[in-house]
């Protein structure tokens, strides 16, 4: 058993052990170990809840922003009934509710993986650019970006990676999500072919931010293929609970 660090424990939860509560699209389609619905992606404590109703949505627009908070509002307010410390989503469009939600939710929130880019930015050469992987690119925005922190300028340095472009994701994950099995061999190996030639067409870019919540299977791969570092939504999620919880 590990000790309480603390003698005095304030009262007002449920549950106690404070895992990163994450809201999940509601779709059945398959999730191996990286994605962020499958358990076995994180060496820290999650919990789920589904935002039900929400699904099929192939990108957030700033539209359907005002018919979506109300659903992952309450997803979220689930989750920290259930003692949630941090919360996120699997839906990197969801940026469009950063604000919001972080405005309205009682813990920390990240609406996004993509909220990591301007750390990453950072972390970069100021000549350098980050390669954005996005489920469906005509849907990733200006705004999506600003919403997360991105800056003005820094707009001009987002290079986008299409996963439509990579047959065996789509079928599965974006055309038929639910209703076919995913080919996760043949996935890895598209995926990381539209990275290296990602990188091949512009050398500048010396990182990769997944917006889609599915990349974490493939993100060694990118790696190994590009010799670029990979942020995703496994090491949001990573970050969120050492944040929280101090490890």
């Amino acid at each position: 058993m590990i000790e309480e660090e603390t003698n005095i424990i304030l009262p007002g939860k449920r549950i106690y052990g404070s895992a990163v509560g994450i809201c999940m699209m509601d779709r059945t389609f398959p999730r191996p170990v990286g994605d962020m619905g499958n358990m076995r992606s994180f060496s820290v404590p999650v919990m789920y809840d589904i935002v039900h109703g929400v699904a099929g949505m192939p990108a957030m627009s700033v539209t359907q922003t005002n018919d979506l908070y109300t659903p992952f509002y309450e997803s979220c307010m689930r989750l920290v009934d259930q003692g949630a410390s941090a919360i996120t989503t699997t839906c990197g469009y969801a940026a469009l509710l950063q604000d919001r939600l972080a405005a309205s939710v009682p813990v920390t929130f990240a609406a996004s993986s993509l909220i990591q880019i301007p750390s990453v930015f950072a972390a970069l050469p100021s000549s350098a650019k980050i390669a954005v992987i996005a489920a469906r690119a005509p849907g990733l925005t200006r705004d999506h970006l600003l919403n997360t922190g991105v800056s003005a300028d820094q707009w001009e340095r987002i290079v986008i990676v299409d996963l439509q472009q990579a047959p065996a994701f789509k079928e599965a994950i974006l055309d038929n999500p639910g209703k076919v099995p995913l080919d996760v061999n043949r996935a890895r190996q598209d995926i990381s072919r539209l990275c290296a030639e990602a990188v091949q067409v512009d050398p500048a870019i010396g990182a990769f931010v997944a917006e889609c919540a599915n990349v974490g299977p493939y993100s060694r791969a990118i790696q190994a293929a590009t010799d670029r570092p990979v942020w995703d939504g496994v090491t949001l999620v990573h970050w969120l609970h050492a944040a929280r919880n101090g490890t």
